[in-house]
């Protein structure tokens, strides 16, 4: 009997992390089709339950062929947004409910909608980064920097600016990695080097 009762709790903490928190905001267990996750080269299961679908975590949930949130959604605005879990929900139930920018020109009886806080509170939800370490916080980095020869040159890296990283830091990598904010380095190392020699 003290088996099936830990069965049971298990599986109500496993159903509870896949987004039955606030009433009428629960994981619908469902995504776009195939063909329009594919052109935009999500995951067949994105959205489907509570996970931090943009972060490029490929432990926590599965990933399509663009693993960072800006490679993603290139024409919009990167934020810590891209860092806090989610998942589709019914539109009419859930009050913060937001229609998803997937396939906006879909009819409106197929459009799917998402909520982040009410059906995934960040602190009941196992995520990559916390609202402080997400690399797309508050800066709004757009993927792009002021090119490579002109910042060569001066000595900086040819990436610089190009995500969000503590750039003068002085800790570089061989190779960066816009998601955990891993730089590479230039000449030029130092916050000093940089900007005051």
């Amino acid at each position: 009997m003290r088996s099936a009762v830990l069965q049971l709790f298990v599986v109500a903490a496993v159903v509870n992390l896949q987004g039955t928190f606030a009433a009428g905001c629960d994981c619908l267990n469902t995504t776009w089709p195939a063909a329009a996750l594919n052109a935009k080269k999500l995951p067949l299961d994105y959205g489907k339950y509570c996970a931090a679908w943009e972060d490029g975590d490929a432990t926590k949930h599965s990933v399509g062929n663009l693993t960072t949130c800006h490679e993603m959604w290139p024409d919009m605005v990167v934020d810590d947004w891209c860092c806090q879990p989610w998942c589709f929900v019914n539109k009419t139930t859930c009050p913060d409910a937001v229609m998803s920018s997937v396939d906006p020109t879909a009819p409106e009886a197929e459009q799917l909608y998402y909520s982040y806080t009410s059906a995934c509170p960040a602190a009941t939800t196992d995520t990559m980064y916390t609202d402080a370490t997400c690399p797309w916080g508050e800066c709004g980095c757009t993927g792009t920097g002021p090119g490579s020869d002109a910042l060569t040159t001066a000595g900086f890296s040819a990436e610089y600016g190009s995500y969000c990283a503590a750039w003068e830091d002085g800790n570089c990598a061989e190779t960066g990695n816009a998601s955990t904010g891993v730089h590479t380095c230039g000449d030029k190392k130092e916050c000093d080097e940089m900007w005051w020699k």
